[in-house]
């Protein structure tokens, strides 16, 4: 048997709060008050786990190609200030 849980449980930014737990006798709403991670915090992950889990690799991956490139359009031309 399991012992009840008494207190505050600490939380951190990355942490995903439950709304509800379920046991085989009950279905228990947590009134959890926390809100839920903005997204994956990068700078958190270590290489190790980037390389060991495919699609953070992935993800990691297509976020620094997003991040290299230009933030001006490549299809539009800059004006050199003459006609």
């Amino acid at each position: 048997m399991m012992d009840k849980i008494e207190g505050p449980i600490p939380m951190t930014r990355h942490d995903v709060a439950l709304d509800y737990i379920a046991t085989p006798q009950e279905v228990i709403a947590t009134g959890q008050r926390y809100g839920q991670p903005a997204g994956i915090y990068w700078d958190k992950r270590p290489a190790e786990k980037l390389a060991a889990i495919p699609v953070l690799r992935q993800q990691a991956q297509a976020k620094e190609t997003v991040s290299t490139k230009s933030s001006w359009p490549h299809n539009v031309r800059q004006s050199d200030g003459g006609e």
